[in-house]
């Protein structure tokens, strides 16, 4: 499966950076009173949002629960402005299923138990803003 075209992934900032300003993004709640996550915010729904925000913005589901993810983990600062860096980060009109195996929602959660901070930290917010900084590298470079 390719990845968003041009005219979606324009699209999709933009309802994005429109839910950011107006402060309607927050964690913990698919969708409720005009506010929501990541694809909660986008699809503007609390019913089956990973396989609508994957229909809709024509990314494998993997990739959704996988930034859904990230997003909810975050320190509260960095998830504001998450959803619209990682929409940036996704290429166009691409394969991105070689990032499957690295980026699935088993393998962050081992690598961010794993890091040294959070053993440290004892939280998996520093843990997932590595890892989350690692995958929008990796479709960066895509």
């Amino acid at each position: 499966m390719n990845t968003f075209s041009k005219t979606q992934k324009a699209h999709w900032i933009k309802v994005m950076q429109e839910h950011q300003d107006a402060d309607r993004i927050i964690q913990g709640l698919w969708w409720s009173d005009g506010k929501g996550c990541f694809f909660g915010c986008a699809m503007q729904t609390q019913q089956d949002v990973v396989r609508t925000a994957s229909k809709e913005m024509n990314s494998p589901s993997w990739l959704v629960v996988v930034l859904e993810r990230m997003f909810e983990h975050l320190p509260r600062d960095k998830a504001l402005t998450f959803p619209v860096r990682a929409l940036e980060a996704i290429p166009t009109d691409t394969d991105i299923s070689s990032l499957h195996n690295n980026f699935n929602c088993e393998v962050v959660y081992n690598r961010a138990i794993e890091d040294p901070s959070f053993k440290e930290t004892f939280t998996l917010e520093s843990a997932y803003l590595k890892e989350s900084e690692n995958l929008l590298t990796q479709l960066r470079k895509l």
